[in-house]
């Protein structure tokens, strides 16, 4: 049987989709498929010898090297983004390997035809190696993945909200990560200069300052806002649902504060996927993020926070299908028209299907298949890898990569069972074999169902 190794980055964001994939390429295709966490590709390779591995992207010079060496043992390289919109300026040609070597890559699963043409362009990877598959981890927004879907109520429940159908929930989603290193700016130094980021305009080693200063800027605005808006609208619940890559920790005085003075009506919300709160939302508010795109596969308001001149996250692409708020005001009067039955604008829903065509291909909730026979086909065109690890390698990668692996499994388990959170107040970033078999279990019961009704 052969073997795949996918690296999963975000358990928040990219598990379920992952293990959505490994379910088909295993039950369909009859491949063996293992998920590891960032960082622990090269000890999984050492102890599963895989025939194909398949990253989220090839920016890091690291990784190339390592992709390099892959090759000389004919192991195939995909590349499966996890985020592959590029709304801002410049960042097109990081998504399309401008600043780094594909050379190694055999095949690039493109979410739209704008970043495909431009590898293309830039003389990057040839035509046949280059593939638009759309976005895998929509389908979680189309049946029969909706039926894992839970009701208003359970959300209201699970996070100590009130329970009443007919109240509006506001759902917060953030994205402050660069204020998040406010206190570790080597940390973005470092970063930057390794994902190439910091040859796009806007990510320069000289603008990080600026950066952080308007990010914290504009989180300060944020929270702000949601504190205003449960004053003055009585009946309103807010979920603050911060990115995985925020620091949480930052936000345990406003949290201790709102649910004091606004009991049963706050709840700040990490460890829950996305379209689960998305679902039982009235309307969502945030800035130029690929949630707001998935809040309209639901068909939900939303609205684009560009609350100071200088905000960076804004693509005026992206903003068109939203209703946009520069200020408090504007914010509470999109609340107070929706609260009211308002509806969402024909332009903006026009624009919205413009949009999803144009930057996300197909969304028709079959991609993810789509994806696992396009991956199947090109491991069933193939031989199998040919390891042969040389005295040099053994005693280069082997004892090193087992050591820190070794020191990951002992790290984790502090942060877990002692310190309860890593440095950043995250509680649950990394995900381990149980979170895979919840999520394994879950699908196969969609599966099962189906069966039935068929």
């Amino acid at each position: 049987m052969k073997r795949i190794l996918i690296i999963t980055d975000h358990k928040w964001r990219d598990l379920a989709g992952y293990v959505y994939l490994k379910s088909l390429l295993e039950k369909k295709h009859n491949i063996n498929v293992r998920l590891c966490r960032l960082g622990e590709d090269r000890f999984w390779v050492l102890h599963d010898r895989p025939d194909v591995v398949i990253y989220n992207h090839l920016y890091e010079d690291r990784k190339i090297k390592f992709a390099y060496w892959l090759k000389k043992h004919n192991v195939g390289i995909i590349i499966l983004p996890t985020e592959n919109l590029p709304l801002r300026e410049g960042i097109e040609d990081l998504f399309a390997g401008k600043f780094t070597d594909l050379t190694p890559v055999d095949l690039y699963l493109s979410w739209n035809k704008l970043v495909a043409d431009r590898i293309i362009e830039l003389g990057k990877l040839p035509p046949e190696k280059v593939r638009v598959v759309g976005v895998p981890r929509f389908d979680f927004y189309f049946s029969p993945l909706t039926q894992l879907l839970p009701t208003k109520s359970e959300i209201q429940k699970k996070y100590g909200l009130r329970t009443d159908e007919h109240a509006m929930i506001a759902l917060y989603a953030t994205n402050f990560t660069i204020a998040s290193f406010s206190d570790n700016k080597s940390f973005l130094y470092k970063d930057w200069d390794n994902l190439k980021l910091n040859r796009v305009e806007g990510y320069r080693t000289e603008q990080i300052d600026d950066r952080i200063k308007y990010d914290i800027l504009s989180r300060d605005l944020t929270i702000e806002s949601v504190k205003r808006l449960l004053s003055d609208f009585p009946n309103l619940q807010v979920i603050y649902k911060p990115h995985p890559s925020e620091n949480h920790a930052f936000y345990a005085g406003t949290i201790k504060e709102l649910k004091k003075q606004f009991p049963k009506r706050f709840a700040f919300v990490v460890q829950e996927y996305i379209w689960n709160l998305l679902n039982v939302s009235d309307i969502v508010l945030q800035r130029t993020c690929t949630t707001g795109i998935e809040a309209w596969l639901f068909g939900k308001p939303t609205l684009e926070l560009h609350l100071h001149p200088d905000e960076l996250y804004f693509s005026e692409n992206h903003a068109r299908g939203s209703d946009i708020a520069y200020d408090y005001d504007d914010i509470k009067k999109y609340i107070d028209y929706y609260s009211n039955g308002g509806k969402i604008a024909d332009s903006i829903k026009t624009y919205r299907d413009v949009f999803l065509k144009k930057w996300c291909y197909e969304i028709d909730g079959r991609r993810t298949i789509e994806v696992a026979n396009i991956i199947a086909q090109f491991l069933g065109a193939r031989g199998k890898s040919r390891y042969s690890i040389s005295i040099n390698d053994f005693f280069r990668f082997y004892p090193k990569e087992y050591l820190k692996q070794f020191l990951r499994y002992g790290r984790n388990f502090i942060r877990k069972k002692i310190i309860g959170t890593d440095k950043l107040g995250r509680v649950d970033k990394q995900f381990n074999k149980k979170d895979v078999e919840f999520w394994e279990t879950n699908i196969a019961s969609i599966k099962s169902c189906s069966e039935k009704e068929s």
